[in-house]
């Protein structure tokens, strides 16, 4: 059943969804957040954003098969610990940029990557049960 104000609201709160997660994201290495609540919120977005359009619509949103971003997400989380071992340090050793990019560090890779495992994983699940209703 189609609803008129509930697609207006999708469609508002789809961005700002999306900017409240990011703002988790990265205030999650220095306070609590991080990849994993920030995932669930854009998580959250799409699944308001598929409850009002459908799944078939919300796909074409996120272009990208979830199987790659789910891949993408653990390539970015290993690489955050090896690139600790390539400095002669233990493995996710915290290392952080100098300068300008100080806020740049391995925990925020890792974190970037938790974010899109949770975003792939989360809208696999939902997507797949809207689809079987």
């Amino acid at each position: 059943m189609k609803s008129l104000i509930f697609e207006r609201i999708a469609l508002f709160f789809f961005p700002i969804l999306h900017l409240f997660a990011f703002f988790i994201l990265m205030r999650g290495h220095n306070a609590p957040g991080g990849g994993f609540i920030g995932g669930l919120v854009s998580a959250a977005a799409f699944v308001l954003y598929a409850l009002a359009f459908g799944p078939a619509k919300t796909q074409k949103l996120y272009r990208v098969h979830p199987f790659t971003i789910a891949g993408c997400g653990l390539f970015f989380s290993l690489s955050a610990g090896f690139i600790s071992v390539l400095m002669d340090k233990a493995f996710f050793t915290g290392i952080w940029g100098t300068g300008w990019l100080s806020w740049v560090g391995t925990p925020v890779i890792f974190d970037v990557g938790v974010y899109l495992v949770v975003v792939a994983v989360t809208l696999t699940i939902v997507m797949n049960l809207l689809r079987s209703e």
